[in-house]
Protein backbone atom coordinates (compact mmCIF):
# COMPACT_ATOMS: atom_id res chain seq x y z
CA UNK A 1 0.00 0.00 0.00
CA UNK A 2 1.18 3.76 -0.59
CA UNK A 3 2.22 5.56 1.94
CA UNK A 4 0.38 8.69 2.23
CA UNK A 5 1.53 12.18 2.66
CA UNK A 6 -1.12 15.05 3.79
CA UNK A 7 0.26 18.71 2.84
CA UNK A 8 -0.94 21.68 5.22
CA UNK A 9 0.73 24.29 2.25
CA UNK A 10 -0.77 28.04 2.85
CA UNK A 11 -0.51 27.95 -1.18
CA UNK A 12 -0.16 25.39 -3.90
CA UNK A 13 1.36 27.33 -7.80
CA UNK A 14 2.19 25.70 -10.75
CA UNK A 15 4.61 27.53 -12.92
CA UNK A 16 1.85 29.04 -15.03
CA UNK A 17 1.21 30.90 -11.68
CA UNK A 18 2.78 33.97 -9.59
CA UNK A 19 5.22 32.94 -7.02
CA UNK A 20 7.75 30.03 -5.74
CA UNK A 21 6.80 26.82 -6.65
CA UNK A 22 8.51 25.00 -3.84
CA UNK A 23 5.05 23.35 -2.62
CA UNK A 24 4.37 22.32 -6.05
CA UNK A 25 7.82 20.60 -6.25
CA UNK A 26 7.51 18.69 -2.94
CA UNK A 27 3.91 17.42 -3.89
CA UNK A 28 4.88 16.32 -7.47
CA UNK A 29 7.86 14.94 -6.28
CA UNK A 30 6.66 12.83 -3.65
CA UNK A 31 4.15 11.30 -6.25
CA UNK A 32 6.35 10.54 -8.51
CA UNK A 33 8.34 8.57 -6.20
CA UNK A 34 5.49 6.62 -5.53
CA UNK A 35 3.58 8.12 -2.34
CA UNK A 36 -0.45 9.04 -2.50
CA UNK A 37 -0.22 12.69 -1.79
CA UNK A 38 -2.86 15.06 -0.69
CA UNK A 39 -2.78 18.82 -0.38
CA UNK A 40 -5.36 20.86 1.68
CA UNK A 41 -4.29 24.79 0.30
CA UNK A 42 -6.08 28.00 0.49
CA UNK A 43 -8.44 28.96 -2.82
CA UNK A 44 -7.55 32.29 -2.29
CA UNK A 45 -4.09 33.28 -3.03
CA UNK A 46 -1.78 35.15 -0.64
CA UNK A 47 -0.46 37.35 -2.98
CA UNK A 48 -3.31 38.17 -5.79
CA UNK A 49 -6.15 37.61 -3.24
CA UNK A 50 -8.13 35.75 -6.35
CA UNK A 51 -10.45 32.91 -5.31
CA UNK A 52 -10.56 30.46 -7.40
CA UNK A 53 -13.22 30.01 -9.83
CA UNK A 54 -15.05 27.00 -9.06
CA UNK A 55 -15.06 28.27 -5.57
CA UNK A 56 -17.62 30.56 -4.86
CA UNK A 57 -20.28 30.19 -3.01
CA UNK A 58 -18.62 26.88 -1.75
CA UNK A 59 -16.37 25.62 1.50
CA UNK A 60 -14.09 23.54 -0.93
CA UNK A 61 -13.11 21.97 -4.26
CA UNK A 62 -11.21 19.27 -5.31
CA UNK A 63 -9.20 18.71 -8.27
CA UNK A 64 -6.08 16.51 -9.25
CA UNK A 65 -2.74 18.18 -10.18
CA UNK A 66 -0.08 16.44 -11.33
CA UNK A 67 -0.62 13.59 -9.57
CA UNK A 68 -1.69 15.29 -6.37
CA UNK A 69 -4.86 15.45 -5.06
CA UNK A 70 -5.83 18.98 -4.30
CA UNK A 71 -8.46 20.45 -2.14
CA UNK A 72 -9.14 24.02 -2.06
CA UNK A 73 -10.59 25.45 0.56
CA UNK A 74 -12.40 29.28 1.13
CA UNK A 75 -11.41 32.05 3.45
CA UNK A 76 -11.40 35.45 4.07
CA UNK A 77 -10.21 37.57 1.56
CA UNK A 78 -5.81 38.01 2.19
CA UNK A 79 -5.91 42.16 2.78
CA UNK A 80 -2.13 42.67 2.98
CA UNK A 81 -2.62 46.37 3.77
CA UNK A 82 -4.78 44.97 7.08
CA UNK A 83 -3.15 43.06 10.21
CA UNK A 84 -6.41 42.71 11.40
CA UNK A 85 -7.95 41.18 7.93
CA UNK A 86 -4.34 38.89 7.06
CA UNK A 87 -4.69 37.21 10.73
CA UNK A 88 -8.60 36.33 9.89
CA UNK A 89 -7.54 35.07 6.25
CA UNK A 90 -5.22 33.17 7.92
CA UNK A 91 -7.28 31.57 10.76
CA UNK A 92 -10.43 31.08 8.47
CA UNK A 93 -8.28 29.16 5.73
CA UNK A 94 -6.64 27.26 8.62
CA UNK A 95 -10.08 26.08 9.92
CA UNK A 96 -11.65 25.02 7.20
CA UNK A 97 -7.92 23.05 6.35
CA UNK A 98 -8.65 21.20 9.84
CA UNK A 99 -12.53 20.55 8.63
CA UNK A 100 -11.41 18.89 5.42
CA UNK A 101 -8.16 17.15 6.70
CA UNK A 102 -10.97 14.67 8.34
CA UNK A 103 -12.05 13.73 5.65
CA UNK A 104 -8.80 11.91 4.38
CA UNK A 105 -9.41 8.91 5.64
CA UNK A 106 -5.95 7.46 6.33
CA UNK A 107 -2.48 9.38 6.61
CA UNK A 108 1.09 7.87 7.36
CA UNK A 109 2.86 11.64 7.48
CA UNK A 110 2.28 15.49 7.38
CA UNK A 111 4.11 17.81 5.99
CA UNK A 112 3.20 21.61 6.96
CA UNK A 113 4.72 25.05 6.31
CA UNK A 114 5.91 27.28 9.10
CA UNK A 115 3.53 29.68 7.89
CA UNK A 116 1.12 30.75 9.15
CA UNK A 117 1.28 29.52 12.73
CA UNK A 118 -2.61 28.32 13.00
CA UNK A 119 -1.52 25.77 10.16
CA UNK A 120 1.52 24.44 12.22
CA UNK A 121 -0.97 24.55 15.17
CA UNK A 122 -3.41 22.19 14.30
CA UNK A 123 -0.97 19.80 11.85
CA UNK A 124 0.72 19.05 15.12
CA UNK A 125 -2.17 18.47 17.02
CA UNK A 126 -3.75 16.24 14.16
CA UNK A 127 -0.25 14.45 13.92
CA UNK A 128 -0.95 13.59 17.82
CA UNK A 129 -4.38 12.52 16.90
CA UNK A 130 -3.71 10.25 14.28
CA UNK A 131 -0.33 9.20 15.69
CA UNK A 132 1.48 10.40 12.56
CA UNK A 133 5.46 12.31 12.40
CA UNK A 134 4.75 15.65 11.74
CA UNK A 135 7.55 17.38 9.86
CA UNK A 136 7.52 21.46 9.33
CA UNK A 137 9.00 23.00 6.32
CA UNK A 138 10.49 26.41 7.55
CA UNK A 139 10.48 28.84 4.71
CA UNK A 140 10.64 31.89 7.05
CA UNK A 141 9.71 32.51 10.84
CA UNK A 142 7.05 35.24 10.19
CA UNK A 143 6.34 36.48 13.37
CA UNK A 144 9.94 36.89 14.41
CA UNK A 145 11.19 38.70 10.84
CA UNK A 146 7.69 41.04 10.97
CA UNK A 147 9.00 42.21 14.58
CA UNK A 148 12.65 42.82 13.15
CA UNK A 149 11.08 44.59 10.63
CA UNK A 150 8.79 46.96 12.55
CA UNK A 151 5.89 45.91 10.60
CA UNK A 152 4.80 43.79 14.08
CA UNK A 153 5.51 44.99 17.91
CA UNK A 154 6.48 42.87 20.65
CA UNK A 155 3.45 42.36 22.97
CA UNK A 156 1.46 39.58 25.45
CA UNK A 157 -0.35 38.10 22.28
CA UNK A 158 3.21 38.31 20.13
CA UNK A 159 5.43 36.78 22.75
CA UNK A 160 2.94 34.20 23.57
CA UNK A 161 3.07 33.07 19.99
CA UNK A 162 6.40 33.14 20.01
CA UNK A 163 6.23 30.83 23.13
CA UNK A 164 3.92 28.25 21.46
CA UNK A 165 5.71 28.47 17.97
CA UNK A 166 9.34 27.36 19.85
CA UNK A 167 7.22 24.74 22.05
CA UNK A 168 6.06 23.45 18.86
CA UNK A 169 8.95 23.41 17.11
CA UNK A 170 11.30 21.66 20.04
CA UNK A 171 8.02 18.96 19.33
CA UNK A 172 7.62 18.24 16.26
CA UNK A 173 9.71 15.28 14.67
CA UNK A 174 11.33 16.92 11.73
CA UNK A 175 11.86 20.33 10.93
CA UNK A 176 13.20 21.47 7.18
CA UNK A 177 14.89 24.74 6.82
CA UNK A 178 15.32 26.63 3.82
CA UNK A 179 18.44 27.98 4.66
CA UNK A 180 21.43 27.51 7.31
CA UNK A 181 20.02 30.37 8.78
CA UNK A 182 17.01 29.43 9.52
CA UNK A 183 18.72 26.69 10.94
CA UNK A 184 20.75 29.24 13.75
CA UNK A 185 17.63 30.67 14.00
CA UNK A 186 15.43 27.33 15.05
CA UNK A 187 18.89 26.33 17.39
CA UNK A 188 18.54 29.32 18.99
CA UNK A 189 15.30 28.64 20.00
CA UNK A 190 16.47 25.39 21.90
CA UNK A 191 15.57 22.99 18.73
CA UNK A 192 17.78 19.71 18.70
CA UNK A 193 20.25 19.92 15.92
CA UNK A 194 19.52 16.07 15.15
CA UNK A 195 15.45 17.66 14.59
CA UNK A 196 16.49 19.90 11.76
CA UNK A 197 17.59 19.29 8.01
CA UNK A 198 18.67 22.06 6.19
CA UNK A 199 17.01 21.98 2.20
CA UNK A 200 17.15 25.12 -0.02
CA UNK A 201 14.58 26.13 -2.70
CA UNK A 202 17.02 25.23 -5.38
CA UNK A 203 16.76 26.52 -9.00
CA UNK A 204 14.10 24.03 -11.62
CA UNK A 205 16.16 25.11 -14.57
CA UNK A 206 14.46 24.81 -18.01
CA UNK A 207 12.94 21.32 -18.37
CA UNK A 208 10.12 21.85 -15.69
CA UNK A 209 9.09 24.97 -17.85
CA UNK A 210 9.27 23.40 -21.30
CA UNK A 211 5.35 23.52 -21.60
CA UNK A 212 4.76 26.63 -19.96
CA UNK A 213 7.33 29.04 -21.93
CA UNK A 214 8.23 30.43 -25.52
CA UNK A 215 11.84 30.39 -25.21
CA UNK A 216 11.76 32.41 -28.68
CA UNK A 217 9.49 35.54 -26.66
CA UNK A 218 12.00 38.57 -26.52
CA UNK A 219 10.97 40.52 -23.72
CA UNK A 220 13.36 43.49 -23.68
CA UNK A 221 11.53 43.49 -27.49
CA UNK A 222 7.91 43.43 -26.02
CA UNK A 223 8.88 46.52 -23.09
CA UNK A 224 10.63 48.61 -26.12
CA UNK A 225 13.83 48.59 -24.05
CA UNK A 226 15.87 46.71 -26.86
CA UNK A 227 18.39 49.05 -26.45
CA UNK A 228 18.77 49.76 -22.64
CA UNK A 229 20.43 48.19 -19.83
CA UNK A 230 17.87 46.55 -17.68
CA UNK A 231 18.67 46.16 -13.99
CA UNK A 232 15.52 43.79 -12.75
CA UNK A 233 14.11 43.24 -9.66
CA UNK A 234 11.74 40.08 -9.78
CA UNK A 235 9.17 39.63 -6.60
CA UNK A 236 7.49 40.87 -4.00
CA UNK A 237 6.85 44.80 -3.39
CA UNK A 238 6.36 44.45 0.39
CA UNK A 239 8.09 45.14 3.93
CA UNK A 240 10.96 43.15 3.74
CA UNK A 241 12.80 44.07 0.42
CA UNK A 242 14.28 47.23 0.45
CA UNK A 243 12.86 48.85 -2.49
CA UNK A 244 13.33 52.67 -1.44
CA UNK A 245 16.76 52.06 -1.70
CA UNK A 246 16.96 50.79 -4.82
CA UNK A 247 15.09 54.07 -5.87
CA UNK A 248 17.68 56.18 -4.39
CA UNK A 249 19.82 54.27 -6.73
CA UNK A 250 18.20 54.80 -9.69
CA UNK A 251 18.17 58.83 -9.02
CA UNK A 252 22.13 58.06 -8.26
CA UNK A 253 22.17 56.62 -11.91
CA UNK A 254 19.75 58.45 -13.57
CA UNK A 255 22.49 60.75 -15.37
CA UNK A 256 22.76 57.43 -17.71
CA UNK A 257 19.20 57.27 -19.54
CA UNK A 258 20.12 53.45 -21.03
CA UNK A 259 20.35 52.35 -17.78
CA UNK A 260 16.67 51.19 -16.75
CA UNK A 261 15.37 49.83 -13.34
CA UNK A 262 12.25 47.08 -13.96
CA UNK A 263 10.24 45.60 -11.22
CA UNK A 264 8.26 42.65 -11.91
CA UNK A 265 5.57 41.84 -9.06
CA UNK A 266 2.48 42.32 -6.87
CA UNK A 267 3.04 43.67 -3.63
CA UNK A 268 1.08 45.88 -0.92
CA UNK A 269 3.63 48.74 -1.79
CA UNK A 270 3.48 48.79 -4.97
CA UNK A 271 1.24 51.66 -6.20
CA UNK A 272 3.46 53.76 -3.50
CA UNK A 273 6.67 52.56 -4.94
CA UNK A 274 5.06 53.33 -8.42
CA UNK A 275 4.33 56.84 -7.23
CA UNK A 276 7.92 57.74 -5.89
CA UNK A 277 9.25 56.73 -9.15
CA UNK A 278 6.18 59.11 -11.30
CA UNK A 279 7.34 61.83 -8.71
CA UNK A 280 10.71 61.80 -9.14
CA UNK A 281 10.87 61.19 -12.91
CA UNK A 282 12.80 57.98 -12.54
CA UNK A 283 13.94 55.74 -15.55
CA UNK A 284 11.53 52.63 -13.70
CA UNK A 285 8.91 50.20 -14.93
CA UNK A 286 6.37 48.56 -13.07
CA UNK A 287 5.15 45.34 -14.37
CA UNK A 288 2.78 44.42 -11.55
CA UNK A 289 2.39 40.41 -10.82
CA UNK A 290 3.43 38.28 -13.41
CA UNK A 291 3.01 34.26 -14.21
CA UNK A 292 5.86 32.16 -12.72
CA UNK A 293 6.93 31.05 -16.41
CA UNK A 294 7.56 35.04 -16.94
CA UNK A 295 9.98 35.07 -14.67
CA UNK A 296 13.10 32.72 -16.48
CA UNK A 297 12.65 35.01 -19.57
CA UNK A 298 12.94 37.85 -17.83
CA UNK A 299 15.78 37.06 -15.40
CA UNK A 300 17.82 35.74 -18.39
CA UNK A 301 16.99 38.34 -20.91
CA UNK A 302 17.80 41.91 -18.14
CA UNK A 303 21.39 42.60 -17.85
CA UNK A 304 21.62 42.60 -13.80
CA UNK A 305 19.44 41.35 -11.26
CA UNK A 306 19.15 43.06 -7.91
CA UNK A 307 18.25 41.59 -4.48
CA UNK A 308 17.70 44.11 -1.89
CA UNK A 309 17.19 43.05 1.84
CA UNK A 310 16.80 45.17 5.13
CA UNK A 311 18.62 44.57 7.90
CA UNK A 312 18.59 42.16 10.60
CA UNK A 313 20.02 38.62 11.12
CA UNK A 314 16.13 37.04 10.59
CA UNK A 315 15.78 38.81 7.27
CA UNK A 316 19.49 37.83 6.76
CA UNK A 317 18.02 34.00 6.66
CA UNK A 318 15.79 34.78 4.07
CA UNK A 319 16.47 32.57 1.13
CA UNK A 320 13.83 32.51 -1.44
CA UNK A 321 13.26 32.37 -4.80
CA UNK A 322 14.51 35.17 -6.37
CA UNK A 323 18.41 34.85 -6.19
CA UNK A 324 18.11 30.94 -7.35
CA UNK A 325 16.13 32.98 -10.66
CA UNK A 326 18.75 35.38 -10.77
CA UNK A 327 21.57 33.55 -10.63
CA UNK A 328 20.43 30.09 -12.43
CA UNK A 329 19.38 32.09 -15.28
CA UNK A 330 23.43 33.39 -16.06
CA UNK A 331 22.49 36.63 -14.63
CA UNK A 332 24.55 39.03 -12.81
CA UNK A 333 23.37 39.75 -9.60
CA UNK A 334 23.89 43.29 -6.71
CA UNK A 335 22.92 42.08 -3.56
CA UNK A 336 22.24 45.09 -0.75
CA UNK A 337 21.86 43.75 2.50
CA UNK A 338 23.25 42.37 6.20
CA UNK A 339 25.48 39.30 5.63
CA UNK A 340 23.59 36.10 5.31
CA UNK A 341 22.36 33.08 3.16
CA UNK A 342 22.26 35.04 0.02
CA UNK A 343 25.77 36.82 0.39
CA UNK A 344 27.41 33.97 1.01
CA UNK A 345 26.41 32.15 -2.01
CA UNK A 346 27.07 35.19 -4.29
CA UNK A 347 30.51 35.26 -2.49
CA UNK A 348 30.99 31.27 -3.06
CA UNK A 349 30.22 31.45 -6.53
CA UNK A 350 31.60 35.29 -7.75
CA UNK A 351 28.20 35.30 -9.24
CA UNK A 352 27.47 39.19 -8.32
CA UNK A 353 28.67 42.01 -6.25
CA UNK A 354 27.28 42.34 -2.55
CA UNK A 355 26.88 45.74 -0.52
CA UNK A 356 25.74 46.81 2.72
CA UNK A 357 22.13 46.99 3.46
CA UNK A 358 20.56 50.48 2.56
CA UNK A 359 23.93 51.59 0.68
CA UNK A 360 22.03 53.29 -2.63
CA UNK A 361 25.44 54.82 -2.88
CA UNK A 362 26.99 51.09 -3.36
CA UNK A 363 24.31 49.86 -5.65
CA UNK A 364 24.64 52.66 -8.08
CA UNK A 365 28.61 52.11 -8.39
CA UNK A 366 27.99 48.69 -8.76
CA UNK A 367 25.29 49.51 -11.49
CA UNK A 368 27.16 51.89 -13.13
CA UNK A 369 30.60 49.21 -12.76
CA UNK A 370 28.76 46.75 -15.08
CA UNK A 371 27.71 48.85 -17.77
CA UNK A 372 31.14 50.32 -18.25
CA UNK A 373 32.50 47.12 -17.82
CA UNK A 374 30.34 44.02 -20.07
CA UNK A 375 33.36 41.57 -19.72
CA UNK A 376 33.09 41.47 -15.67
CA UNK A 377 29.04 41.42 -16.53
CA UNK A 378 29.29 37.90 -18.28
CA UNK A 379 31.13 36.23 -16.29
CA UNK A 380 29.81 36.61 -12.71
CA UNK A 381 26.91 35.48 -14.82
CA UNK A 382 28.33 32.79 -16.23
CA UNK A 383 30.25 31.95 -12.36
CA UNK A 384 26.49 32.81 -11.05
CA UNK A 385 24.91 29.83 -13.49
CA UNK A 386 27.72 27.26 -12.98
CA UNK A 387 27.35 27.30 -9.07
CA UNK A 388 23.84 27.15 -9.09
CA UNK A 389 23.29 24.05 -11.76
CA UNK A 390 26.01 22.30 -9.56
CA UNK A 391 24.69 23.08 -5.77
CA UNK A 392 21.37 23.81 -6.06
CA UNK A 393 19.29 21.77 -8.20
CA UNK A 394 15.73 21.45 -7.77
CA UNK A 395 15.57 18.00 -8.27
CA UNK A 396 18.74 17.38 -6.38
CA UNK A 397 16.87 18.98 -3.00
CA UNK A 398 13.91 17.37 -3.84
CA UNK A 399 15.86 13.79 -3.19
CA UNK A 400 17.02 15.31 -0.25
CA UNK A 401 13.54 16.31 1.11
CA UNK A 402 12.14 13.03 0.32
CA UNK A 403 14.67 11.30 1.69
CA UNK A 404 13.84 13.11 5.04
CA UNK A 405 10.42 11.54 4.94
CA UNK A 406 11.17 8.15 3.89
CA UNK A 407 13.72 7.89 7.13
CA UNK A 408 10.95 9.40 9.22
CA UNK A 409 8.69 7.26 8.42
Amino acid sequence: MKRRILLNFSHYRTPKDPGGLRSWHIGTHLALKGYSVVAIIPGVDTLTGKKRGNLKGKCWTKEVIDGVEVFWVNSFKNDRNSKIRRALYYLSFSILQAVVSVLVRRIDGIVCMSIPFTSVCYSYIQSIIRRVPVIVDVRDLPIDTAIELGYLKRNMLTNNILKAERWLYKHADKLIAVSEGWESRLKEKGVSPSKINVVPLGFEGRGIYGKYIDWNRDIKAELDLKNKFVVAYVGTLGHVFDIATVLNAAKRTSHIKRIVYLFAGGGQRLEEFSQIALENDLNCIFLGPRPKSDVPLICSQVDVCICPYKKGKYVASILGNKIFDYMGNGTATVYSGPKGDVSKILEESNGGICVPAGDSIGIAEAIIFLYKNPDNLQLLGVNAKNHIEKSYNVRNMMLRFEKTIYNLL
